[in-house]
C-alpha cells in the first residue's frame, strides 16, 4: 500500500476527513513530526500493510525503536514514513467497492482487529449504524471513482 498517495488523495484532493498527519523521511524529521502531532500518535512506514513496521507512539523514550521499527518493517527497505494523530473509533473496517460499468457497487463491510499493530482477523459482515454505514459508501465511491478504472477496490 502507498500510504502517501492514498492519503494525499484522500485528505488534500478530496477533502475527506482524515487523522492529523506528516510525512518524514529522516530521523529528524520524524521527531518533528512527532512533536507536531503530540502523544499519542502512530508512526508506518509508507510501503506497508498489515500492521508492519507500526508503532503506537505514547512517549518520546519510544522513538528510536519506532523509527528503526518503521525502517525495518516497509516493503522497500528503510525509507519514507507516516505520522499520524490518533482518532478514537468503535471499529475499523474495509468496503470492498466494485466500480463496473453501470456503477459502484458495495459488498457488507469488513471488520479488522488489530493486537500491538499486527493484523489478527477480519469477519464479514461488521455490524454498523445504516448512518455509519451510507457516510461509508459516500467515501469509498467518492475514492474509487478518483483512482479510476473499473474493478474490485478495498477501501479502509
Amino acid at each position: 500500500m502507498n500510504r502517501e498517495g492514498i492519503r494525499r488523495l484522500a485528505a488534500e484532493e478530496l477533502q475527506l476527513p482524515t487523522s492529523t498527519y506528516r510525512f518524514a523521511d529522516s530521523e529528524n524529521l520524524f521527531r518533528e513530526a512527532v512533536a507536531a502531532i503530540g502523544y499519542p500518535c502512530i508512526v508506518k512506514p509508507v510501503m506497508s500493510s498489515s500492521g508492519k513496521g507500526q508503532t503506537f507512539i505514547r512517549s518520546a523514550e519510544q522513538l528510536a525503536h519506532a523509527w528503526e521499527y518503521a525502517q525495518q518493517g516497509g516493503r522497500a527497505g528503510a525509507g519514507r514514513v507516516i505520522v499520524e494523530g490518533v482518532v478514537k473509533f468503535d471499529f475499523e473496517i474495509t468496503l470492498l467497492t466494485v466500480s463496473a460499468v453501470d456503477g459502484v457497487h458495495f459488498c457488507a463491510p469488513v471488520g479488522h482487529r488489530q493486537e500491538d499493530g499486527d493484523y489478527r482477523e477480519s469477519w464479514q459482515p461488521q455490524q454498523m449504524s445504516p448512518l455509519a454505514l451510507e457516510r461509508a459508501q459516500e467515501i469509498a465511491r467518492k475514492v474509487v471513482l478518483a483512482l479510476g478504472g473499473y474493478g474490485l477496490f478495498g477501501v479502509a
